[in-house]
């Protein structure tokens, strides 16, 4: 008998109705006639009372109805839904409190299974809060979503998409000038075969995200925000010190034009690098390495992101012993993100 359950266990694993390697901190219920579906997962135990059963799912909130496996529709025909290709997740767009869906339990039952992992994920969110993951359905059409930002700060937007195959996801940022939208950012697809960011510095103000995908297309979403000090100095008589060992990060906002100097001292001949990394959407970063009582720029390079939204780049000082000044400025209008130079 218990060679049988395990075999039966492991078939309703490979159908997605047992849950296994989750930890679920909720009451325990057992052979219920039908499940309502919310935004937290329970965890439903069925015996051999229950075996050969169609048990409804009753949404209780709209949105999206997440399941581990298969999911059938009122006339209990399976529901394809967007797939996770990895995972074999289901998802279900435009589920309503009307709407009835079901799950189909083995015709043999030998001791118990497990029904976990079902859930109405949010969906269509109007506002953005930082560190607040959000669901949002593909439309074929922008899709808007405010945020505001209260400080001078680093703006990062993490995107996942549930498909694969299903396209890329278009996003970019707008903010609120004299009653209108206005881009602050160019736009850019966040690639739908891995985690990709959006990596952005803005300034106090109301924002919003607007994002466009594919109607068989589901992202999540992730705002981050760190705040970033307005301290740097813009003459090269001023220029901020970088020790050894150490590094310096700061942004550029849309609005932000002058360019900051930084400086390094070499105080012996071993080798020693100042290194440059940037993070931003649009636009690009001029960097600029001069040595003290030289007026001609020992290398400048112009460093425009990648599809990663990030680039490194390394110079090594050549010139011997002294002080060596970084001068970095920004192109195009629309330039804003981050950077750091680090001194090694």
């Amino acid at each position: 008998m218990k060679k049988i359950t395990v075999f039966i266990a492991a078939i309703l694993f490979s159908m997605g109705i047992l849950s296994a390697g989750h930890v679920v901190k909720a009451e325990e219920k057992t052979d219920v006639p039908e499940i309502s579906v919310t935004n937290v997962s329970s965890t439903y135990t069925f015996t051999s009372k229950s075996q050969g059963k169609w048990i409804p799912l009753k949404p209780k909130t709209s949105g999206i109805l997440y399941s581990l496996g298969n999911i059938y529709d009122k006339d209990k025909k399976l529901v394809p839904g967007i797939k996770n290709i990895d995972e074999q997740d289901t998802y279900i767009k435009n589920v309503s409190t009307a709407d009835v869906y079901y799950i189909k339990l083995p015709t043999q039952i030998s001791g118990k299974v497990t029904v976990s992992e079902i859930k109405m994920l949010q969906d269509n969110r109007t506002w953005l809060n930082v560190k607040d993951k959000c669901w949002q359905s593909g439309k074929n059409q922008n899709v808007y979503q405010r945020f505001n930002v209260g400080k001078r700060s680093i703006q990062t937007f993490t995107a996942w998409c549930v498909d694969d195959s299903a396209g890329n996801i278009r996003v970019q940022i707008q903010m609120l000038k004299n009653n209108k939208w206005v881009n602050v950012t160019n736009g850019k697809y966040l690639r739908a075969d891995e985690f990709d960011t959006l990596t952005t510095g803005l300034k106090k103000g109301s924002y919003r995200l607007v994002s466009k995908a594919s109607d068989k297309q589901i992202g999540k979403y992730e705002l981050k925000n760190s705040s970033m000090s307005s301290k740097y100095q813009t003459k090269k008589s001023k220029a901020q010190k970088i020790s050894l060992g150490k590094s310096k990060t700061n942004i550029y906002t849309s609005t932000e034009k002058a360019s900051r100097w930084y400086r390094v001292s070499r105080t012996s001949l071993k080798k020693r690098y100042v290194k440059v990394n940037v993070a931003n959407n649009s636009g690009k970063i001029k960097v600029s390495v001069y040595k003290k009582g030289r007026t001609k720029a020992l290398k400048s390079v112009t460093l425009s992101s990648d599809n990663s939204g990030k680039i490194k780049y390394t110079y090594r000082l050549k010139s011997g012993k002294g002080t060596y000044y970084v001068k970095v400025s920004k192109s195009g209008s629309k330039m804003n993100g981050k950077y750091t130079i680090q001194y090694k």
